[in-house]
């Protein structure tokens, strides 16, 4: 290595400057300069060594110490110099260093670090410090001349390639075979039908591999291949495949309705699904017959009774839906018809109601109330009605109505001769910003080096299929829109393997909608005679449902229907999507449902079948400039444990019932009156887990799911007990025995000193003599532990006061009255339950042989143990909240 920079430093002198003291002489420093650092460096790697002095010895009042020396490589072809840094004050100049210590501390001291790099070749060499100095008031060389550190260059440790498994456990049923890291195909049974997805706790065999993908695995369809992808250090990758297969679903138990309208007038209550029993009123004399539209909640359910003949004043008319697994419900309408009035009309209804220049949704009939105009220019302020009532002695109010803002309730009311009043509501809605682009985006013409397809094109079907020769590997697609201001774009059209190849034709219409066209090329092997067909694999590429939790599709699913509408509100920023596929062979992907802009965006599905070959399902999801009003305010469960308290943005909820709840009491409360709430899956829960959901649409029809997953827990008993109620009832049982057993000691003592008092004298006429019962006041408000019975069975309840006193105490008493019972303050735990009536109770049962009455006290016995912890609770509470709100 060149020598580079300037020589040794030259060592700094230190002079003594007399003040009026003794001069001191000054005694030589001395130091052992080193090298401190790894020996060892992998082949054209940096390597960092310091460079320290230590073992400082010299005069602690020097006024000048420095240290030094050059820095130089044996063999540079094996380890080169690159640099010198100073790590103390002092110098550092390309392979130079100096330090200066100017305080005269004796520490050992970090001088500097210096930076090498290895060579291409394994091999050793030195680095050295030649001609180490150290000054202090003499140039004194350090021994030895030359200070040296070997330093070998090493080739790398070799990276494993070890990508094997040491655990495979699934998070839900059973694996087959036993894991063995060797195996790399598994099976797993007994997962539940409902379950969305699997996870997998696996360990690597090598802590420096790693699992790169598949611990967590979607279950789109009843079976499901699932692989677990390791790589090891050096990059080598293993896939073991776990196909994973759902239990059966069962048959559907839903037999709710919903919705159910009536052909004239209207129900009462609302229709709700999970009421069954409602009312007509008033229908004219006139009508025979009353016709029902209703839908059932399950597409699979049957429904009767919708065609009800009126007989007489009132009529009953059944409904029945029938559910696929057989369950059966029956919703009831009483129709009642009106009696004519004889003297004034009541009727309150219109012939016609019109809007000048706009049409009401629904078609105006009278007996419907409420309508909607929909696109309203937005600079029209007011709009006015024709409304001609049905009868002349009617009047109408409310015909003209101003607009303000994007939506308006005008409100038409009709006053009968009698003063009854109907009242028909339109809601006015401005249309929005106008957009006039096109959303055509299917193709004229397509075709594949000018040959037809299979089947031959239409521009509504978007999948088909062609087989080309083994030497084909390309073809020129052509793709012409329908519409002039539509786009095509074409991918996959060449380099072409072996099996299916799909080439992607991709309209996207003016606004932004699109569609796309699958054309799934079979090549064919080199192999395979002219006229062959494809291996014989899968080629099952449908989806077997679209769930979509914060949104509707339009239309509903059809797995031959590969175009769809979806509406949401702006505070949708992400669809929450869910693709399940019909084969559980296919692979199924979703793009383009997460970070939705305003206005159009597109969601894709894209199933893979096990042959390869493609399908895409397209969603136009249109994110509009409203926000929705689909939430609910407050959901409560009468008869059922919430395990998280409800919060309106939170959608999944987990409730824990008992084995008697068979549906559950809900009440589901929307942020907004305009709302409609729907309850699906509430009836006849099973045990298990069961999933209701509840579907808020509000009137833009903007739709949220909130989803409870109920737990249906169902205990043993005997006798209509469970062990837990037998053990507390025994436990009762021998306490009373207890408490029987130590009364009649009580009794027997009484009798022997009665015995031994001696003849008492006869007792006053007028003081109250009561006859004493023994009785177990547990808990009672009258009864205190102080009463005793004077002689002649005067029972005393002021203890310490002689007999003679005893009436004027009573006068007292009579002149001021202690509190009444209602005076005490009142305790809501209070349901006492004494020892006496326990006993007749268990008396009353070994003679009739009826424990009812003792299952009941037994019962108030356990209800007064929950309210006591339930006072303790709040106790505390209000004890932590007065601490609380002190500080």
């Amino acid at each position: 290595m060149k020598r580079i920079g300037q020589g040794l430093l030259v060592f700094l002198s230190v002079c003594s400057i007399f003040l009026g003291l003794t001069q001191v002489n000054a005694v030589a420093t001395t130091a052992t300069i080193s090298w401190s650092g790894n020996s060892s460096v992998e082949l054209g790697k940096e390597i960092v060594v310091n460079i320290m002095a230590t073992n400082i010895q010299g005069d602690n009042d020097a006024a000048l110490m420095t240290v030094g020396g050059k820095i130089t490589v044996t063999d540079e072809s094996c380890l080169s110099f690159v640099k010198v840094e100073k790590l103390a004050p002092g110098t550092a100049n390309k392979n130079i260093f100096a330090y200066s210590d100017m305080d005269g501390t004796r520490s050992d001291l970090a001088l500097a670090k210096a930076t090498f790099k290895a060579g291409s070749n394994a091999c050793s060499t030195s680095i050295n410090i030649t001609e180490p100095k150290l000054g202090f008031t003499d140039s004194t060389k350090l021994s030895p001349a030359t200070i040296s550190k070997t330093i070998s260059v090493v080739a790398p440790t070799p990276k494993s390639s070890d990508a094997d498994l040491k655990t495979l456990v699934p998070g839900a049923g059973t694996l087959s075979p036993a894991f063995n890291k060797a195996v790399t195909e598994y099976t797993v049974s007994g997962v539940p039908h409902n379950a969305g997805s699997i996870n997998f706790n696996v360990a690597v065999n090598d802590p420096k591999a790693k699992v790169t993908s598949g611990q967590t695995c979607t279950l789109s369809s009843k079976t499901t291949t699932c692989n677990i992808v390791v790589k090891a250090e050096d990059g080598t990758t293993k896939t073991y495949k776990v196909v994973v297969t759902k239990d059966d679903v069962p048959p559907s138990n839903d037999a709710t309705l919903k919705s159910l309208t009536p052909s004239v007038g209207s129900l009462s209550p609302a229709f709700n699904k999970d009421i069954t029993s409602y009312t007509i009123n008033n229908v004219n004399m006139s009508v025979n017959n009353i016709n029902f539209n209703a839908v059932p909640t399950d597409s699979k359910s049957q429904v009767t009774g919708t065609s009800c003949n009126l007989s007489g004043m009132s009529s009953t008319c059944n409904i029945e839906v029938t559910a696929e697994d057989g369950t059966k419900k029956t919703y009831t309408v009483k129709v009642n018809k009106k009696e004519p009035d004889p003297t004034k009309s009541s009727d309150a209804t219109l012939k016609n109601l019109e809007a000048d220049g706009y049409s009401l949704t629904p078609t105006f009939d009278k007996d419907t109330n409420k309508y909607t105009i929909f696109d309203v220019p937005r600079d029209v302020t007011s709009i006015n009605f024709n409304a001609t009532p049905n009868d002349g002695k009617a009047s109408v109010n409310g015909t003209s109505c101003n607009l303000e803002g994007e939506e308006s309730t005008c409100r038409i009311e009709v006053t009968a001769e009698d003063g009854s009043t109907k009242t028909y509501e339109v809601v006015v809605k401005k249309r929005e910003e106008t957009d006039n682009r096109s959303d055509d985006a299917t193709l004229k013409s397509l075709d594949l080096g000018g040959l037809g397809l299979n089947p031959g094109f239409t521009s509504d079907n978007t999948n088909y299929t062609f087989t080309v020769e083994s030497n084909v590997t390309s073809m020129e697609v052509h793709a012409i829109p329908n519409h002039e201001s539509a786009t095509v774009s074409i991918s996959g059209q060449d380099n072409w393997k072996e099996g299916i190849n799909p080439v992607y034709v991709r309209v996207t219409a003016e606004n932004g909608s699109e569609k796309t066209y699958v054309i799934n090329v079979y090549r064919k092997p080199v192999n395979q005679p002219s006229g062959g067909s494809a291996p014989s694999k899968s080629s099952n590429n449908f989806l077997e449902n679209i769930i979509i939790n914060n949104g509707e599709l339009v239309p509903g699913f059809d797995k031959n229907n590969n175009n769809y509408t979806v509406n949401v509100p702006n505070d949708v920023t992400n669809l929450d999507i869910k693709a399940f596929g019909e084969d559980g062979k296919s692979t199924v992907k979703i793009s383009g449902h997460e970070n939705l802009k305003d206005g159009m965006n597109v969601v894709t599905i894209e199933v893979t079948a096990e042959d390869g070959s493609v399908r895409i399902y397209t969603i136009n999801v249109n994110r509009s400039k409203k926000v929705s009003q689909n939430k609910l305010k407050n959901l409560i469960v009468a008869n059922g444990e919430m395990v998280d308290k409800f919060d309106p943005n939170v959608f999944e909820y987990e409730i824990n019932v008992v084995g008697k709840v068979n549906k559950l009491d809900l009440t589901a409360i929307p942020e907004f009156d305009s709302s409609v709430v729907e309850v699906m899956g509430n009836d006849n829960l099973k045990d298990g887990t069961n999933a209701v959901l509840i579907k808020v649409t509000d009137e833009n029809g903007f739709v949220q799911y909130y989803r409870l997953t109920v737990n249906k827990t169902t205990k043993k008993t005997f006798l209509g007990l469970t062990l837990g109620q037998w053990l507390l009832l025994l436990g009762a049982l021998l306490l009373i025995g207890f408490l029987i057993f130590l009364l009649f000691l009580i009794l027997k003592r009484m009798n022997k000193e009665k015995e031994a008092v001696p003849p008492v004298a006869p007792v006053d006429p007028q003081s109250p003599v009561i006859e004493f019962k023994p009785e177990f006041n547990f808990g009672s408000k009258n009864g205190t532990d102080d009463d005793h019975v004077e002689a002649g069975g005067v029972l005393n309840q002021y203890t310490g006061i002689e007999p003679k006193e005893a009436p004027k105490m009573i006068e007292a008493q009579e002149e001021t009255p202690s509190a009444t019972y209602s005076e005490i303050p009142y305790d809501p735990y209070d349901e006492t339950i004494t020892k006496d009536e326990m006993y007749d109770a268990l008396q009353e049962a070994m003679k009739t042989k009826d424990s009812s009455k003792l299952k009941m006290l037994y019962e108030q016995e356990r209800l007064n143990r929950q309210k006591k912890e339930l006072k303790r609770r709040d106790e505390e509470r209000q004890k932590y909240q007065r601490g609380f709100d002190e500080d």
